[in-house]
């Protein structure tokens, strides 16, 4: 977008720079706080923009590289140095089969590694479990099919990955401080507050809008 849009390259330059992790100067973080309410609003179109006005402040804003690019290319990463390939070798397997019941087994063939080194590389550069990782994925899939569909939350769990609807209850309320039919009524109620607001927008002023004069008689 960057290529089309000139607007659009501060972004590109804070991702570039992000390659390696940044640690901002506290006066970000505090006016990453100040927008916390509108970044966590239940109107969509709110958190698009405190997300988009958020990245557009971290781009001005100066940053210390939290690592070098040499460190990603270490050679006592392991048999043989190539860390961020396996991981995403188990990220794709995830994403393609989420749904399904994914065993560790499976993970580790698939990056050619020990459940013991696995768990610790993920811990390393995913930040949580394979475990959590897993669950986070099937739960922002349900979170997309309760705002985009009309399917029983049984169905959504099913096709989720998750083995029973209990289960799946448990794990989204933990993960969304709410139940899965509440999320669903939240994000209509704001689809439909949304909806409105552009209607309201579309409409035109009643002083603009053209009256149709009454017939007259041929005298």
């Amino acid at each position: 977008m960057a290529d089309c849009c000139r607007e659009y390259e501060p972004l590109r330059k804070l991702l570039r720079r992000a390659a390696c992790g940044l640690a901002f100067e506290p006066p970000a973080g505090e006016r990453m706080r100040a927008r916390l309410d509108s970044l966590l609003s239940s109107a969509p179109r709110e958190r698009l923009n405190a997300a988009l006005d958020i990245l557009c402040t971290l781009a001005d804003a100066p940053g210390h590289p939290l690592a070098s690019p040499s460190a990603f290319n270490r050679t006592d990463a392991g048999p043989s140095g190539h860390e961020p390939e396996r991981i995403n070798r188990v990220l794709s397997m995830i994403d393609a089969r989420f749904a399904e019941p994914l065993k560790i087994a499976d993970l580790c063939a698939a990056a050619s590694l020990s459940e013991r080194t696995l768990t610790r590389y993920f811990a390393q550069h995913i930040g949580e479990s394979v475990g959590r990782y897993i669950a986070r994925v099937r739960i922002g899939h349900a979170c997309r099919m309760l705002g985009d569909t009309s399917l029983p939350v049984s169905v959504i769990a099913t096709r989720s990955g998750f083995a029973s609807v209990a289960n799946f209850n448990r794990q989204f309320k933990a993960a969304r401080q709410m139940t899965p039919a509440e999320y669903r009524r939240r994000f209509r109620t704001a689809a439909s507050a949304d909806e409105n607001a552009m209607t309201k927008l579309t409409e035109r002023p009643r002083s603009l809008q053209k009256t149709r004069e009454p017939a007259h008689a041929d005298s």
